[in-house]
């Protein structure tokens, strides 16, 4: 039987590495634990993440979404909003 091959997560291009680098950046954390316990507007999540700049929590909120961790919603309100 065949050994399962093993991914190094020392190398640069492990996929495993990718995930660490996002989940151990601290806007992420600070974000997902305020998300853990409800949905936020954006404003509202910006309000609960003391110290985070627009720029940066659209980064981080985009680079969450794209690894599957959070997910978007867009409300049809007016004006619209999203949660």
């Amino acid at each position: 039987m065949p050994v399962p091959e093993t991914r190094d997560p020392i190398v640069s291009v492990d996929p495993t590495r990718d995930l660490l680098s996002q989940i151990a950046d601290k806007w992420s954390i600070l974000a997902l634990i305020v998300l853990s316990t409800n949905d936020f507007q954006f404003n509202d999540l910006k309000r609960e993440v003391s110290g985070i700049t627009q720029k940066l929590l659209v980064q981080t909120l985009r680079n969450l979404e794209r690894n599957g961790m959070v997910s978007r919603k867009v409300n049809a309100t007016r004006p619209i909003t999203v949660s």
